[in-house]
């Protein structure tokens, strides 16, 4: 119950630099319950980025966040409001609750550097990408097509392979399933 009276008093006051007054902060503000989540993401990549095995500056959704946080809410069976303010502190609880419980069903994130995580957004786009394109973001900077960029941007590649096979096997069981997010 605390973190929803932090985020309504942190999110809510419009003295907030970051206040838009609408649903981007709804979404902003249910990233930020995910503290749980980051805190495995990092521990399972070993605190590095898994692409140059540097370190990571962000954490990569590997299914897009907006998706996520859109089932929960059909889950829960709420409808996206104008407004953070507009839910009831049960409401928020059961949201926060049902994301935490979808960010642990599909998986840690991927520890990227900046600049990796940019490019893979600069190829996939930021919203309609998932799994599969990270894999094959990931073969493809095996194969080589990405050598020039690394270089440029004094990156070494040096691939988590253990955090690859993990998010192929997630994807394996997702398709298993048919499981399509």
């Amino acid at each position: 119950m605390k973190i929803i009276q932090d985020i309504k008093i942190h999110f809510l006051e419009k003295k907030n630099g970051r206040w838009s007054g609408g649903i981007t902060n709804l979404y902003f503000a249910l990233r930020n319950g995910l503290t749980k989540w980051k805190q495995d993401s990092m521990k399972f990549c070993n605190y590095k980025c898994i692409i140059s095995g540097n370190n990571f500056d962000e954490i990569h959704h590997v299914i897009p966040f907006r998706e996520i946080a859109d089932e929960a809410f059909c889950l829960v069976n709420l409808d996206v409001r104008e407004k953070i303010e507009d839910y009831s502190n049960n409401e928020l609880n059961l949201i926060y609750n049902k994301i935490n419980e979808l960010h642990s069903f599909y998986g840690y994130g991927a520890c990227l550097n900046k600049s990796v995580h940019k490019l893979f957004h600069d190829i996939y786009g930021y919203t309609d990408f998932d799994i599969d394109d990270f894999i094959d973001f990931v073969d493809k900077i095996l194969c080589g097509d990405f050598n020039d960029w690394f270089n440029a941007n004094n990156l070494r590649i040096n691939i988590n392979f253990d955090y690859i096979e993990y998010i192929k096997s997630i994807n394996d069981y997702l398709k298993s399933e048919d499981i399509d997010i």
